[in-house]
């Protein structure tokens, strides 16, 4: 009901009358006719706009109490509480779409509120959402691009495109994103872990060395920790790799890991520490033909002549068995 000067107005008390009949055809009709007649009528139309809004023609309601404003600031509270009570009420509705994976009607909602309230970004960024749970990565990336716009340090949004940027192999992206994200906020583990990977897809050398530096700093774990020491040892950077090397293969059996750390002994011109580590290989693969050489040549480094001798014959051993 819309009362002015205290006393309801001619044209409220009309289209209250039809609303209680329920008869909204002809309180459309009034209206419409209404603000032909009378452009410059804020009341009739913010009562159109009003009455559009309740069916959910959201573009039509909302030109109706724009037009409102337009003409008088006397419905500016009525209209904000009408925005505000859709918007709320359509995105209650797509949240619970979207916890259905009713991704339709979600998205449905979600852009009614974009278009009742289009400076809000919580709709465009739930947008995002619904096309990522969807399975439709590149309309996500369109929307998340588009929050951004509206909200260039939000931290969410930054990350969300650096890891839809990567899924699909955009690394370039990834990292853009993902160094503009570190800039808005204290170091964030996970954006950490995604830049130094997309470092290494894109041969980013030292950045990538310093990406992992840094997360293992914040965030060590023993993923993070195999993946440095192997970008260290393939980078030929032994002395860096050996520790985290070492801490590796104190831990586990990998062969891969002891292989590695043998290499780095060898490198760095420890050969007794060599040695053990490939025998250690030998515990788990007796016949290990690349673990074999590697002994062989770190026992001629300790001078040990008799070992070497056993070994070269244990080599020939394991070749002859494979020729055959």
């Amino acid at each position: 009901m819309v009362v002015l000067g205290g006393c309801e107005s001619d044209l409220a008390r009309r289209i209250s009358n039809y609303e209680r009949m329920n008869d909204t055809a002809a309180a459309k009709q009034l209206l419409v006719q209404t603000t032909r007649s009378e452009p410059e009528n804020a009341e009739a139309h913010f009562l159109l706009g009003r009455l559009y809004m309740r069916e959910g023609a959201y573009k039509k309601g909302i030109s109706a109490l724009d037009a409102s404003r337009a003409q008088s600031p006397r419905f500016a509270e009525q209209i904000r509480y009408v925005k505000q009570k859709h918007a709320r009420e359509e995105f209650a509705t797509g949240t619970k779409a979207l916890e259905s994976s009713a991704y339709g009607a979600a998205e449905a909602a979600f852009q009614a509120v974009r278009v009742i309230q289009p400076d809000n970004v919580a709709p465009v960024k739930a947008l995002g959402q619904v096309r990522v749970e969807a399975g439709r990565p590149e309309e996500a990336r369109a929307a998340y691009r588009e929050a951004l716009e509206m909200a260039p340090e939000d931290i969410e949004l930054l990350n969300n495109l650096s890891a839809l940027a990567a899924e699909a192999d955009d690394y370039s992206a990834a990292i853009r994103y993902g160094r503009r994200a570190l800039e808005q906020s204290s170091p964030q583990p996970r954006i950490r872990k995604r830049l130094a990977y997309a470092f290494v897809e894109t041969e980013q050398w030292p950045e990538a060395l310093g990406a992992f530096d840094k997360l293992l700093q914040t965030a060590p774990s023993s993923t993070v920790r195999r993946d440095y020491a192997f970008l260290l040892f393939n980078r030929e950077k032994y002395g860096q790799a050996l520790p985290l090397l070492e801490r590796l293969a104190g831990g586990e059996t990998s062969v891969k890991v002891l292989r590695a750390l043998g290499e780095a002994y060898g490198a760095l011109g420890r050969a007794e520490a060599a040695a053990q580590t490939y025998r250690r290989v030998l515990q788990r693969r007796p016949d290990d033909l690349q673990a074999l050489q590697r002994l062989v040549i770190a026992y001629e480094r300790l001078g040990d002549e008799a070992a070497v001798n056993e070994l070269r014959t244990r080599l020939q051993r394991v070749r002859t068995d494979e020729d055959e």
